[in-house]
């Protein structure tokens, strides 16, 4: 059996580095990140998520959308210090802490304004608001 070595992590800018970083999660990831559009799920790992989401911010910066903005629905016990340690930019943020019964309605505007959502554990949805949403 012959050893072959792992494929090479992609490196990009990290804004806290100063040049370039490797990007660990790239080789587990089709392509090396996360596609517009995927909906990922981190199986309740707040560290991975975050990782995951500040890399898809760093794709979308300069693309379409100009700034990374992100948001985060539902996750009250999420602290921002956790979030800039993980790459992403406070500044360009929105928190909604508890969406309350209104949750589809903030969850799709937030869709709709920012590249990358993150979300705690959200109440089951109708297949109509599924639709709406995807």
């Amino acid at each position: 059996m012959l050893n072959q070595p792992m494929p090479a992590p992609a490196a990009t800018s990290h804004p806290h580095s100063g040049g370039d970083a490797v990007r660990p999660l790239s080789v587990l990831l089709p392509g090396g990140r996360l596609a517009p559009g995927t909906a990922a799920s981190a199986g309740g790992d707040v560290p991975l998520l975050l990782a995951l989401a500040a890399d898809a911010a760093r794709e979308a910066a300069g693309q379409r959308y100009g700034t990374a903005g992100w948001a985060v629905v539902g996750m009250p016990d999420l602290g921002p210090l956790a979030a800039a340690d993980a790459g992403l930019d406070l500044g360009a943020r929105m928190w909604v802490d508890d969406p309350g019964s209104r949750w589809p309605a903030v969850l799709s505007a937030l869709l709709e304004a920012v590249p990358v959502v993150i979300t705690g554990t959200l109440p089951a949805m109708p297949p109509r608001v599924h639709r709406r949403l995807a």
